[in-house]
């Protein structure tokens, strides 16, 4: 929500949010995402963006309301509280929700401490009762504890409309930042502090890695917001992938419920995957497990999350049984490749699997006067996208390499892609997106590709107009939104037939790629003078990794050796120089602390693997840096999401396009087949009739990258067992434009 408006009463709970009502003119920003557009006086558009105090965009005049603006924190940063005798300064705001707003303040005698100030009107009582419930309650319970160790020490409660806890501020790293090592332990002195919870008779209500702090070798819980006394009414809400499912109801807190949230922690603690990503109700904690090696971890997983609570074990059994070496101990995985075999059982789902994932997407189509689009329930819903990462030149090529690598050849004129395409082609290029993912550079690579296939003419006339029209917006330097992408994009159209106007394109960007390149903080990198403090980004998607796999494909192409070499330095460098203290991380940023997981495809080391072997460069000068990032994606786990952004379909592609590179044949083949088994537990996990969820487990999308038709692709190319080659790669998506008569 970003801007509320309150009527006649300034302080109602009830608010309106400020929105459109009907459909307008639509604008999009540089990485592609649209926006619905107020039209200026002078006829200019602008996207329709409002701040909480409901100011307009720059240079649109203020719309008069009756109308009042939701009412912000009474406190703020340099503010002074006073609670009883003591006076609070407050320091630096910590965090911010719906719910309440969290400061670092210290006291007269420089002792820092938490204040919490929660808002009125977000639970049932207008007057602000219920957040002053909610904080009354946490602050009595944690005087109940005080002396035990095991929560923070109450020191101030303030009654009123904004109520506000004081608390101790207790100091050391939460669970979900500790290394390997120590994880174990910790586990298990978080169990023995939900014992000495439970045994006074309290039940803590979103327990999680993330309110779980080690200090001095015990575990101190924070965040009692949810916390209740036993076999009083719980109170609602919780973390998802740790909140019992009996919670959903109107039921007593009890220290099953607790339990029930070790197996997220231990899972978490284990894969470095919140559970809150996975789909269901229950999410396929234990399988996943059993999946990735860890046997005796799935099992007590499995009595962790028991549907009858009565059968979950007590806090006192937890700290045993967590404490055991072989919980922690992973076994290899490995393979049956008879399983994987063309006649085997492994193959055989992924060709179902994948058929059943294109039929899926009938559900989400949209026809429109000319051709279709398809409708998705993403942050973009509210548009008809035409993006790679999102819309209809994605499932376009998506459904175009599926049929390629089946072999039926069913995508044909009047099919499912030509129906996206033409929508496509009579679409206006989107103008200030030009970019590879989410602009007109995707959008034209999907038009040529799907004009070959069909010999449409009018399909590559339009491709050509997107094409230019991206070269002409093009001012950042990445993959995702760039020059870079559009690089791409032009490369491919090249292989597909040669085309002059698309060498042309790509020819000019290579030079302003080579020419814009910097030295900082020893790597090689681009856009510097719009990077933050942070400084540039070093990803596939947004960083020089991308960049250089581009210009690496353009070098090898065309033999630009002053290409290749600055390609091969830059994806040397960003190794070299660009790991986060030897984590096993990349830096999402060149002088940042932000990481991704390993094997993500946008910000990771898998894309950087990926970015390796998609290049066209001689990798054998990258072998050091090869081995790092294999052992750490070894290392990484077959969990999380199934899209190709974040998750398992870019972590199969990684690993089938490995198995092509000597050396690691059997390792790839095995890792992939081990994601393969991931991504058939998430696929019948739940009971939705769509094949896999997007990056958050509420929302089914049909896209490519984002989306279910991604582990779809991805598996029809493992199965089709063919191609060396990326999804996106120029030399595929020449194979799945050759039309029909030239195969």
């Amino acid at each position: 929500m970003t801007t509320d408006f309150h009527f006649d009463n300034p302080i109602s709970a009830v608010s309106f949010r400020y929105g459109v009502f009907r459909p307008g003119p639509v604008v999009y920003d540089s990485s592609g995402t649209a926006h619905f557009a107020i039209v200026a006086e002078d006829g200019t558009l602008h996207a329709d963006r409002r701040d909480l105090a409901m100011q307009p965009p720059s240079g649109i005049s203020q719309i008069e309301l009756s109308a009042h603006p939701a009412e912000q924190c009474p406190v703020s940063v340099g503010d002074t509280l006073a609670i009883a005798d003591e006076q609070f300064l407050l320091l630096a705001r910590l965090n911010m929700t719906h719910r309440s707003t969290t400061f670092l303040a210290t006291t007269r005698t420089a002792q820092t401490v938490v204040v919490r100030v929660d808002r009125p009107g977000i639970g049932v009582s207008v007057d602000g009762g219920e957040a002053q419930q909610t904080l009354s309650r946490a602050y009595r319970i944690l005087q109940s504890l005080n002396g035990l160790g095991i929560s923070p020490i109450p020191i101030g409660f303030l009654k009123g409309r904004w109520p506000v806890l004081v608390m101790e501020d207790v100091r050391g790293p939460t669970l979900s930042d500790l290394a390997l090592n120590t994880r174990r332990h910790a586990l298990t002195e978080l169990a023995k502090t939900l014992h000495v919870l439970h045994e006074q008779g309290f039940v803590h209500g979103d327990v999680k890695p993330d309110n779980a702090v080690l200090r001095d070798d015990a575990v101190v819980l924070i965040d009692f917001e949810l916390a209740s006394a036993r076999e009083t009414p719980a109170a609602p809400g919780g973390t998802p992938g740790h909140s019992a499912p009996e919670k959903r109801g109107a039921v007593v807190a009890k220290p099953e419920q607790d339990i029930y949230a070790l197996a997220g922690c231990l899972f978490q603690l284990l894969t470095d995957c919140p559970p809150g990503l996975l789909p269901a109700t229950v999410p396929p904690i234990a399988e996943l497990l059993r999946n990735e090696g860890y046997a005796a971890a799935a099992e007590l997983a499995s009595r962790l999350l028991a549907a009858d609570p009565e059968e979950r074990p007590s806090a006192i059994q937890v700290v045993s049984a967590i404490s055991r070496e072989d919980v922690w101990r992973r076994v290899q995985f490995r393979p049956d490749h008879s399983l994987s075999h063309r006649d085997g059982p492994l193959f055989r789902w992924c060709v179902t699997a994948t058929q059943e994932a294109v039929e899926a997407i009938d559900r989400y189509e949209s026809p429109r006067s000319i051709g279709s689009c398809w409708r998705n329930s993403h942050f973009q819903r509210a548009f008809d996208c035409q993006g790679i990462n999102l819309g209809a030149a994605g499932i376009v090529i998506g459904l175009l390499a599926i049929d390629e690598c089946s072999g039926l050849r069913h995508e044909v004129r009047g099919g499912r892609a030509d129906r996206g395409a033409q929508w496509l082609a009579a679409e206006p290029p989107l103008g200030s997106a030009p970019g590879l993912f989410a602009g007109d550079a995707g959008v034209a690579l999907a038009l040529y590709v799907a004009g070959s296939r069909l010999e449409d003419p009018g399909l590559e006339h339009a491709a050509q107009r997107r094409m230019q029209a991206a070269a002409r917006a093009a001012s950042r330097s990445d993959l995702f939104a760039g020059k870079a992408g559009i690089l791409w994009s032009g490369l491919a159209i090249c292989e597909i037939n040669g085309a002059d106007w698309a060498y042309d394109i790509v020819e000019r960007l290579a030079d302003e790629l080579k020419s814009e390149s910097e030295e900082s903080e020893g790597m090689i990198a681009w856009d510097l003078a719009h990077a933050g403090s942070a400084g540039p980004y070093l990803g596939c998607a947004h960083g020089a990794t991308g960049i250089a796999m581009a210009l690496g494909q353009w070098g090898s192409r065309y033999a630009d050796d002053d290409a290749k070499s600055l390609a091969t330095d830059a994806l040397l460098r960003v190794v070299n120089h660009g790991q986060y203290r030897d984590s096993g991380r990349l830096r999402m940023q060149s002088m940042g602390s932000a990481t991704h997981a390993p094997a993500s495809w946008c910000h990771g080391v898998a894309g950087w693997l990926w970015a390796v072997i998609c290049s066209g460069l001689d990798i054998s000068e990258l072998e050091p840096q090869i081995d790092w990032a294999v052992d750490v994606l070894t290392d990484s786990h077959a969990v999380g999401t199934p899209t190709f952004c974040h998750g398992l379909a870019g972590q199969l592609e990684t690993w089938r396009l490995l198995s092509s590179v000597v050396g690691y044949e059997d390792l790839a083949r095995a890792e992939a087949e081990k994601v393969i088994s991931a991504l058939k537990i998430l696929r019948h996990c739940g009971t939705r009739s769509d094949p896999w969820t997007s990056d958050h487990p509420d929302i089914v999308t049909p896209d490519l990258w984002i989306g279910f038709l991604g582990p779809a692709a991805a598996l029809s190319m493992w199965a089709d067992g063919t191609s060396s080659d990326a999804l996106l790669s120029p030399s595929f998506l020449a194979r799945c434009a050759s039309p029909a008569e030239r195969m």
